[in-house]
């Protein structure tokens, strides 16, 4: 067997054509009056091959087919012999109608290419940039692939798949060491049997969801120069520990929050500082729950289920009643002067509410709050994002019959939730989707989802100010290598199977752990946005509160409060 080189075969076709569908086997016909242009073909060997003789063999029938189907046609057909790392050409034009399909059928026998390209233009060739490259592997027969060029109309041009015969003399993965090498570390990575990888004990199925490109997104985004999150201040340090949520109630007094050792506590003033306002567990004890800073981390996650997570909070504004949706007991309500908060919702037609998560409560009473997951709850909220799933669902519990209803299903990780100002929508955020939603409640609309806006982060809670208009806190913005892992579902399996940490995937593909907030009205227009680009002072932000003046900024697993004076 001799081996030899050549280099990359380029074919170039300027040409008008349509997608019309042709018939390779019709007989050639002579062209009819019709003609308008004339096809120019160039066929030039510049690629690396690898040739099992020293010369061979190539043969190109040109075939054209009008619009309508007629019997104009034309045929060109020549053949050159080239010889090993030779770089010829090869020219011959084709007259055609105005509209038409071109077709090539190369005939090379004995060889293998690394690349066949072709490249569709039209009349004016300077303006046009249409070109498709295909694999083609070694093969003994003929094999015919078509061309349409769609140039002159929105789109670019595409190739029809090719159609190809092996050779039994194929190069294999045996005769070829590395690439068997190569093959079987991959194999050995995405079955991780030694249960390495981080997603090493979880049935992780990744799918491609409905995601806005970030390049689209970031061109209409405003930025914050001035990054003015930065300027912002830390209070109560290390005195709550995941406040992911804030309330104030109708006698001002607050901030109350929802932390991650399962209580929900007030503020009372320096005298006093925080104080336990209620507990959403009976198994809630000092011992095993308060943790202090390792609230937030994995060290207290495997007692979460006992202790409770209490996420959303709501206040209603007559009965003074809070409302708490916790992650793992559910929909709860406590009175006005705290204790144990008493389950309203766990279960919905049967099935468990795995991870509630926010809530706002409707003028009728209905108290709308979403279940992020039916397969995942809090702890493994990662992998809800890296899988895609949408399994969340928006519901509603009606107090008087005292019975929850799926008000919508198959959401990607359904998560703050907000009622508008005169409560005909509400908007809900999808944080794996990074988008935000209105759900409308009255009106000609009733029942219709509508996008709001695309974000260039992962939401988390929504808030009302007192204009009507929405916070909306974002935390870690993400990054085109991240899109990358979202459109490709089995990329996003194999790099996650690596024998990493999280942390350090999660940089390795640039996650960006900085903040932002953002206010909108109510028709999704962008109305502020304030950042921290270099996350000095607020990473992971859950909620923003405007209240006089001032924005109260919670956060899902740091140690503290932030404000900023606004606006």
């Amino acid at each position: 067997m001799v081996l030899g080189t050549l280099k990359q075969h380029v074919l170039t076709t300027f040409l008008f054509l349509s997608t019309a569908p042709i018939d390779q086997e019709k007989k050639m016909k002579t062209m009819s009056s019709n003609i308008l242009q004339k096809i120019f073909l160039q066929l030039q060997i510049e690629t690396l091959v690898r040739c099992r003789q020293r010369s061979f063999n190539f043969q190109l029938v040109a075939i054209c087919k009008p619009e309508g189907g007629s019997s104009d046609s034309y045929d060109k057909t020549t053949a050159a012999a080239f010889e090993r790392n030779s770089e010829p050409s090869l020219d011959f034009s084709v007259e055609n109608s105005s509209q038409g399909l071109l077709c090539v059928r190369s005939k090379v026998r004995g060889w293998a290419a690394k690349k066949f390209r072709l490249v569709s233009l039209p009349p004016d060739f300077q303006n046009s940039k249409a070109r498709v490259d295909v694999d083609v592997g070694l093969f003994e027969d003929s094999i015919s692939f078509c061309g349409y060029d769609h140039s002159l109309n929105p789109g670019s041009a595409e190739i029809l798949r090719m159609e190809k015969k092996g050779s039994q003399r194929d190069g294999t993965l045996l005769q070829h060491p590395l690439l068997l090498l190569l093959a079987l570390a991959i194999g050995f990575v995405i079955m991780d049997p030694f249960k390495m990888g981080p997603l090493g004990h979880h049935d992780f199925k990744p799918v491609k969801h409905d995601l806005a490109p970030f390049k689209q997104v970031m061109e209409n985004w405003p930025r914050d120069n001035k990054s003015r999150l930065g300027s912002g201040n830390l209070e109560f340090v290390d005195e709550v520990f995941g406040p992911e949520s804030l309330e104030f109630d109708s006698l001002g007094r607050g901030p109350y929050a929802g932390l991650a050792d399962g209580r929900v506590v007030r503020w009372m003033g320096e005298d006093v500082g925080w104080e336990t306002f209620a507990l959403v567990s009976t198994n809630w004890s000092e011992k095993l729950c308060a943790r202090g800073v390792d609230s937030t981390t994995s060290k207290q996650w495997k007692h979460e289920k006992l202790c409770g997570r209490p996420l959303g909070l709501r206040f209603h504004k007559e009965s003074g009643n809070l409302y708490i949706a916790d992650a793992y007991y559910g929909l709860l309500v406590v009175g006005p002067e705290g204790g144990l908060a008493t389950p309203l919702a766990t279960h919905v037609r049967g099935d468990p509410i795995l991870f509630a998560n926010d809530l706002d409560i409707h003028k009728n009473g209905s108290i709308f709050f979403t279940d992020t997951s039916k397969r995942y709850d809090r702890v493994d909220h990662f992998f809800i994002l890296l899988e895609g799933e949408s399994t969340g669902r928006l519901l509603r519990y009606d107090p008087p019959t005292q019975t929850t209803h799926i008000v919508l299903d198959g959401l990607a990780f359904p998560n703050g939730v907000q009622l508008s100002k005169d409560q005909t929508f509400l908007v809900f955020t999808e944080t794996t989707n990074c988008r935000i939603m209105k759900y409308w409640l009255e009106g000609p609309s009733t029942g219709r989802v509508e996008l709001v806006a695309n974000l260039p982060g992962f939401p988390d809670n929504v808030r009302l100010n007192e204009k009507g208009q929405f916070w909306v806190a974002i935390d870690c913005c993400r990054t085109v290598s991240q899109e990358l892992l979202i459109q490709n579902p089995w990329m996003k399996n194999v790099y996650f199977r690596l024998p990493i940490r999280m942390k350090y995937l999660a940089r390795l593909v640039g996650m960006k752990m900085y903040t932002v907030v953002s206010l909108f009205d109510e028709n999704g227009e962008i109305l502020d946005v304030l950042e921290d680009t270099k996350g000095a002072v607020m990473k992971l932000v859950s909620e923003v509160r405007e209240v006089e003046g001032k924005l109260w900024i919670g956060t899902v697993a740091h140690n503290h409060i932030a404000t900023l004076s606004y606006p």
